[in-house]
Parts: C-alpha cells; sequence; structure tokens
C-alpha cells in the first residue's frame, strides 16, 4: 500500500530553502550594493517557514497551518518577484505599488474563498501563484541585460517550469506520482536559485571588465593640447582635462592654486603678504605667507577677489 510522505516532503523542501535562504544572505553580505539577493534571501526563507507549518509538525489546527503557511509561501513569492524586477534595472513606482496592491487583493480574495470552497480557492491560489512566476520569467529572459544569458536562460526557464508546475499540479493528481513530483519541483527550485546566483554572477563579471575597460582608456597615451591642455576622446572630441576624467572615473576636482600661479597671477597680492609678514618680524620662506593660501589650497577667504 502506497504511504504518502507529504510531511517528509515538506520538511526536506523547508531544509532546502533554508540552506538557498543562508547562501544567498552571505552573497548579500559581500555584494552590498545589489539589491536583488537581499529580496531572494527574505524569499526563501519565508517559503521555508511556510513548507515548515505545511509539514504539520508545529501545535496548530489544520485551518491554521493552511493560512499561516500559505502567507508565508505567498509573502515570499512577492519578495521573489520584487527582487528580480529590481534586479533587471526596474526602479520603486506608483505602477510597481499598484501592481502589488492588486495582486494582493487576489490573493486575499482566494484565500477568503477558502471558507466556502476549499477546491476553487486553492485552484485560484495556484493559479495566481503561477502567474507570479510567469512574470518573473518574462522579467528575467526579456528586461535582463543581453550580457548576462546564461543567469537569464536558466533562472526564467527554471521559473516558466516552477509556474507551469504549480498550474498542473493543482489540477492533475496522481497519487502514486506525488514525490516524483516533488522531486520534481525540488529540481526547478534549486536550479532557480542557482540561476539567480549565476545572474549575479555574470554581472559582476561584466562590471569588472567595464572597470579594467576604464582603467586601459586612462593608462594608455592620451593626446593632449599643448595650449589649452584639453584631452581628444574617442570621438575626436577636445574636453577639459576635468570632464575627460569625472565622465570616466568616479573622481571629482577641486580646484586651488598652487604658489607658482600665485605669485604669476597675484604678484601684488604677494608682495603685500610678504610685506605683512615682514612688519611683523615673521619673514615668509615662499610666496604663500601670511594669509595667502598654501599649495592645492583654496583662495577663498584668503586672497581677495580682485587684488590690486
Amino acid at each position: 500500500m502506497y504511504v504518502s510522505t507529504t510531511k517528509v516532503n515538506h520538511l526536506g523542501f523547508a531544509a532546502i530553502f533554508l540552506c538557498i535562504g543562508i547562501g544567498l544572505l552571505f552573497l548579500k553580505a559581500v555584494q552590498k550594493e545589489q539589491t536583488g539577493p537581499g529580496h531572494w534571501a527574505i524569499a526563501f526563507l519565508l517559503n521555508t517557514l511556510g513548507f515548515v507549518f505545511w509539514s504539520g509538525v508545529l501545535p496548530l489546527r489544520p485551518i491554521a497551518y493552511y493560512l499561516v503557511g500559505e502567507v508565508c509561501h505567498f509573502s515570499g513569492f512577492l519578495v521573489l518577484l520584487c527582487g528580480v524586477y529590481l534586479f533587471t534595472g526596474h526602479q520603486r513606482s506608483i505602477k510597481l505599488f499598484f501592481a502589488l496592491s492588486v495582486i494582493i487583493f487576489a490573493w486575499i480574495s482566494g484565500v477568503a474563498l477558502f471558507f466556502f470552497n476549499p477546491s476553487a480557492a486553492t485552484a485560484a491560489v495556484r493559479t495566481l501563484r503561477s502567474a507570479l512566476f510567469f512574470a518573473g520569467g518574462f522579467l528575467v529572459l526579456v528586461r535582463s541585460p543581453k550580457k548576462e544569458i546564461r543567469g537569464r536562460l536558466l533562472t526564467g526557464i527554471c521559473f516558466l517550469l516552477w509556474g507551469a508546475y504549480n498550474l498542473v499540479y493543482g489540477f492533475i493528481r496522481i497519487e502514486i506520482l506525488t514525490d516524483l513530483f516533488f522531486g520534481i519541483l525540488t529540481g526547478f527550485q534549486v536550479l532557480s536559485a542557482f540561476g539567480l546566483m549565476v545572474m549575479l554572477t555574470d554581472r559582476m563579471r561584466i562590471r569588472n571588465e567595464e572597470k579594467e575597460t576604464r582603467i586601459y582608456q586612462l593608462e594608455r597615451l592620451l593626446p593632449i593640447c599643448a595650449y589649452c591642455k584639453k584631452i581628444r576622446d574617442k570621438e575626436n572630441q577636445w574636453q577639459p582635462v576635468e570632464t575627460y576624467f569625472e565622465d570616466r572615473t568616479q573622481s571629482q576636482f577641486s580646484h586651488g592654486i598652487c604658489p607658482d600661479c600665485m605669485e604669476k597671477n597675484f604678484p601684488d597680492y604677494v608682495r603685500k603678504q610678504r610685506l605683512k609678514a615682514a612688519a611683523a618680524g615673521n619673514a615668509p620662506a615662499g610666496p604663500t605667507a601670511g594669509n595667502a593660501p598654501a599649495a592645492g589650497g583654496s583662495l577663498a577667504g584668503s586672497a581677495p577677489e580682485n587684488p590690486k
């Protein structure tokens, strides 16, 4: 006689999702500037709680098993979808919050239907859950950068298969093949997690290549004007030194006046400062004594706007 192992399967899922969630948390700790891994980790950890509740090992009433587990699972799926949405280059906007509101309202309606028609409620919630995975697969396959092809394909296809599984399994069940179906679902879930990690790895690789390209551009010989010191870029446009480097690096320039230029452009001011210092009994050693700015310093607050 066939014995169902649903409780064991749910606890096994919980263990798998817990390991994946912890791994994604460490990945987030390494890549703090990325928004995706944090959302993905929370999503898998929420699903871990959902599987624990669905396993029936906690002393709760059956209706509580279903409701609490469903809340954890659906929240995890929403967070996962939001993480994919943000990771693919989208920004938080009114459209996102409106879409989330519609999805949450539809889910609440489906859960409320459980008290009147459990079968219809289960089918409605599964259909909505599948729609979320189809949307996630679409975002990954269509809206992700083309260079992240390996992770995009793996994650997108697994999301689509995950959604199809939820949809089909909700209407077609063969009791003796339950364990097989759970194994297939586990494969989709683990592969989708690996796909997310590969997407992040691809993005890190692409950014490192871009940094190396920028470094190479800065290290090569730069054509510079002998008079105005502008630099010619690859579009044959002449740019000031500050603009050229600010566009290609994260550096920002702060202007000051060196001692030589101070004496060349403001000789009267420098001479007055020397006389003032000599009168005070502290003869200067260079042109920037007294209130004149030091080398690389700012002229503001020390020299007059139009020195005579």
